[in-house]
């Protein structure tokens, strides 16, 4: 990040602080902790209290936190003042519920990673580490997740907490040489971005770099909605070679913006389709990296090595993708990788139209009624692996959860089904055509092998070993092989 990025972010804090005793931060997650600390121990600000949508504990960093209603219903008063603290998106979704008459700042994410770095400066200046951890940061080869285990053991030792202190551009891709072990020369693939730019901490930025490192010859995408990329982001993707595709949000989002998701993919795949060069296509997410530098290759040998069935016509080789679970159809959306022509058919499907599933206010009801769902029905598949015979009351509580769960399903779900239904057939049986699907159209990936980063959540890759990978995979196709007509 150049230096004059956000670099008056301290200076704004202070400046809209000066003379006020009661500041408030909306907000009481990474960004929280990171606004509160910055004001206290380098502008030397107080803060009264933080301000949350839903209170899930009564104090944090020893001052009260208050749920919204309550905040402007009892403490609210004229003479406050409120930083929002919190990522865009968020604060997109909060701002229409603070009274238009109250005092707030909103720092862009520019001066919000700027605020990371000061503070992490003074961190590491103050605890005596910055030589130990610039060697780091400056060794070759040395991998996000050996950084971060290295900082938390120095924080641990100190008795400090630097969670959100932990961006991944500490290793920075474009200050990094990269061995010629490490460059691979593919020219036959495409890796489509799909989603909004993750400014914080350069993400985007430096994902695309470090791909574009690594494989000097593939065709990268960042497939994007109107206005989210900045003069920066954009002279950086034109030093990079990487193309950008801006489209118009579709009015119908479907559910949790799966509508998004399927019109940018799609949108991103179309632009290489008339290529005759490019034969393959990785759709990932701007949110998300893969740290394993052979990455492609890996996806390439999967398809290899897994053949389709000579009876499964609609495709012309297996879809790679990023986990599964034994819930029907719900199989990661991290990334898809394929014969391109496979991947456009994947996304090429109606959007969703169910309005009751696409309304904000009843998600939480939602999400409550299919974790319950799913873990009835996990309980019962996992009985069934193991051997035993559900009993006919059973049977009736699976079937229950399982008609339960279409109809409020989640957007990998969307997808997959859908998908299934056009291309495949019609799915009489769901787990049989779950089943089906994962037998003998896709590869589960192993996301721990490659070392997926997951910018949704803090400092940790993202896997899904566990909850479905490459050998829970294995074993399915082990235990049933099925033909395009079974």
């Amino acid at each position: 990040m150049d230096e004059c990025f956000g670099s008056n972010a301290v200076t704004k804090l202070e400046d809209f602080c000066e003379g006020c005793d009661d500041i408030y931060l909306y907000g009481a997650g990474e960004f929280g902790e990171l606004f509160f600390d910055v004001l206290r121990d380098i502008c030397s600000i107080d803060v009264k209290g933080f301000i949350v949508t839903e209170v899930k504990r009564s104090s944090k960093k020893g001052v009260p936190i208050y749920d919204r209603d309550t905040f402007f219903e009892k403490i609210y008063k004229g003479s406050c003042k409120i930083i929002l603290s919190v990522r865009d998106e968020i604060a997109r979704e909060i701002l229409p519920f603070i009274p238009p008459e109250a005092k707030i700042l909103q720092l862009d994410s520019w001066e919000i990673q700027y605020l990371q770095r000061v503070y992490f400066n003074n961190f590491i200046r103050k605890n005596n580490i910055s030589k130990e951890l610039l060697d780091l940061i400056n060794a070759n080869g040395t991998y996000y997740i050996e950084l971060v285990r290295y900082i938390n053991n120095i924080v641990n030792k100190n008795g400090n907490s630097l969670k959100y202190f932990v961006p991944i551009n500490l290793r920075r891709f474009d200050r990094m040489d990269i061995s010629k072990e490490e460059i691979f020369d593919i020219k036959n693939t495409a890796i489509v971005l799909q989603g909004p730019i993750r400014y914080e901490n350069d993400f985007t930025v430096d994902t695309m770099i470090w791909y574009r490192k690594h494989y000097p010859n593939v065709t990268i995408i960042i497939s994007t909605w109107k206005g989210e990329c900045r003069d920066g982001f954009i002279e950086k993707c034109e030093k990079y070679n990487i193309s950008i595709i801006e489209s118009e949000k579709p009015v119908n989002e479907g559910v949790m913006h799966v509508n998004y998701q399927l019109l940018s993919s799609l949108r991103g795949i179309e632009s290489v389709m008339d290529n005759c060069e490019i034969k393959y296509v990785l759709k990932c997410r701007t949110d998300q990296r893969i740290m394993k530098p052979d990455f492609l290759i890996y996806f390439r040998d999967l398809v290899k090595h897994y053949p389709l069935t000579k009876k499964c016509k609609c495709l012309e080789e297996r879809i790679v993708v990023g986990g599964c679970s034994r819930i029907p159809f719900d199989i990661r959306d991290f990334y898809m990788f394929g014969n391109k022509g496979d991947i456009y058919k994947l996304f090429n499907i109606p959007y969703d139209d169910n309005i009751r599933l696409q309304n904000h206010s009843r998600w939480g009801i939602i999400h409550k009624i299919r974790g319950k769902a799913e873990t009835e029905i996990e309980g019962y598949i996992e009985k069934e692996e193991k051997g035993a015979v559900l009993d006919d009351k059973e049977k009736r509580r699976k079937e229950r959860f399982l008609r339960s769960l279409y109809k409020i399903y989640n957007p990998e779900m969307y997808i997959y089904r859908t998908f299934y239904k056009k291309y495949i057939g019609v799915i009489d049986g769901v787990e049989h055509a779950y089943k089906k699907l994962l037998c003998n159209y896709l590869v589960v990936a192993d996301s721990d092998v490659l070392q997926i980063y997951w910018d949704k959540y803090e400092n940790s890759r993202y896997n899904y070993v566990g909850f479905g990978g490459y050998y829970y995979w294995l074993k399915l196709m082990d235990n049933m092989e099925l033909g395009e007509n079974s």
